[in-house]
């Protein structure tokens, strides 16, 4: 066959157009998009379901909880206002084996813990604070070796502080709240630094025995440029979670729609991904800082990692301080006549670079979250006011319309 000009033309020109709609396809794709908000970010990605949560079978009537790990054969709980910071539980008889850290000025007794995580299938760590701020790590196996259950090993933070300051002639910053730690116990942690570097982490490794810091605050006025790096810290408080090899670390922030996903460069923490999208409602006066109960809204109540992805514990909208005491008393009152009430948190999962994959609505409201195997274990409250942990199967996820879960309604009347 042969072609005329105006035909080689035309197919010339169909070539073009089919490489030029496969070259706009590759840049749409690779192109980012930007979103407004977290609910944004979510609202085309799947929602699935997850309820009939197994209760564990330990015996917490009477005890509030206000954190909890799932560790291999144990759960281990921070009861509130008790005269022991920890309780650890056998998780298939819920037989209470042990209290510890108790409560005092003496040898391993804390007034304050602030955070408590998993290590391995056996080690966890808390950050412990007033009176003493120790990062210190108990080794369950060691369990039942003696009549107290002692840390084997604690990072006294004071005491670095004091090493910084005679080695450098003075104090950069601090190693603060929330604490998680690679499987060498390098410590990343919340912190801030003193002058103007106005960094939001801290990492500690033993071998280099000084703490470096990373990450510049997200400074968007005067006001917080110039406002006090503690009252900054609090300001941006929330919770952080690492993966299992720790190269990664996710941060969330209480009381802001603000998500973080950082990596770890050799000793150096690095940004991947930062999502910053409401500003912080608060009172500021000066220095002086406090959180508005009908202005300050909710976001996010934990963070978690389980098989390769980050899951953030959130509200499913923001509610103010007020709303939120509401809608956690009326789902008290449907519990004591029987019901569950509205559901008015979920969980939000990312890649571990950050990218949304898919939000997880579950039949309760939790207060912490973990995991342990394809089981997540929530803690929540009963009707009675008790806390309670349920398990459920994650494999059990459906299609959130295939569900029963009810959502709260919205009231900001």
């Amino acid at each position: 066959m042969v072609l005329t000009r105006s035909h080689r033309l035309e197919r010339t020109m169909r070539n073009l157009n089919i490489c030029l709609l496969v070259f706009l396809f590759l840049f749409v794709g690779c192109t980012k998009k930007e979103y407004n908000s977290t609910e944004e970010m979510f609202a085309d990605l799947p929602r699935y379901g997850l309820e009939g949560g197994q209760k564990l079978p330990m015996d917490l009537v009477g005890v509030f909880s206000t954190n909890f790990i799932v560790i291999g054969d144990y759960v281990v709980t921070l009861p509130y206002r008790s005269k022991y910071s920890l309780s650890i539980y056998d998780i298939h008889t819920g037989k209470l084996l042990k209290n510890a850290a108790y409560v005092g000025e003496g040898p391993d007794e804390y007034n304050l813990i602030t955070c408590i995580e998993s290590l391995n299938d056996s080690v966890f760590y808390i950050r412990t604070f007033n009176g003493k701020y120790h990062i210190a790590f108990y080794n369950l196996r060691h369990l039942q070796d003696e009549d107290i259950f002692r840390p084997f090993d604690a990072i006294d933070v004071l005491k670095v502080q004091r090493q910084e300051k005679d080695s450098t002639g003075s104090i950069r910053g601090s190693i603060s709240s929330p604490v998680v730690c690679t499987s060498d116990t390098t410590v990343i942690a919340r912190g801030y630094t003193l002058g103007d570097e106005q960094k939001m982490f801290a990492v500690y490794r033993r071998s280099k025995g000084l703490p470096d810091y990373f990450v510049d605050y997200p400074i968007r006025n005067e006001q917080e440029e110039n406002m006090n790096p503690a009252i900054r810290l609090n300001m941006y408080q929330g919770c952080l979670a690492i993966n299992d090899r720790g190269d990664r670390v996710f941060m969330t922030v209480d009381f802001a729609d603000m998500l973080g996903f950082f990596r770890m460069e050799g000793d150096r923490l690095e940004v991947e991904k930062m999502y910053f999208f409401d500003p912080i409602e608060r009172v500021v006066s000066g220095d002086r800082y406090a959180y508005s109960w009908e202005k300050t809204l909710n976001y996010y109540r934990d963070a978690a990692y389980h098989s390769d992805r980050f899951y953030a514990l959130a509200e499913i909208e923001p509610h103010t301080l007020t709303e939120t005491y509401r809608l956690e008393k009326e789902q008290l009152e449907a519990q004591e006549q029987g019901g569950k009430g509205g559901v008015f948190r979920r969980i939000l999962v990312f890649s571990q670079k950050g990218d949304p994959l898919y939000s997880l609505y579950l039949d309760v409201n939790p207060l912490r979250i973990d995991f342990s195997g394809d089981t997540l274990y929530v803690l929540c409250t009963n009707g009675e006011g008790d806390s309670e942990i349920l398990s459920y199967n994650m494999r059990n996820m459906k299609p959130l319309e295939e569900s029963s879960i009810l959502l709260a309604k919205r009231d900001r009347g």
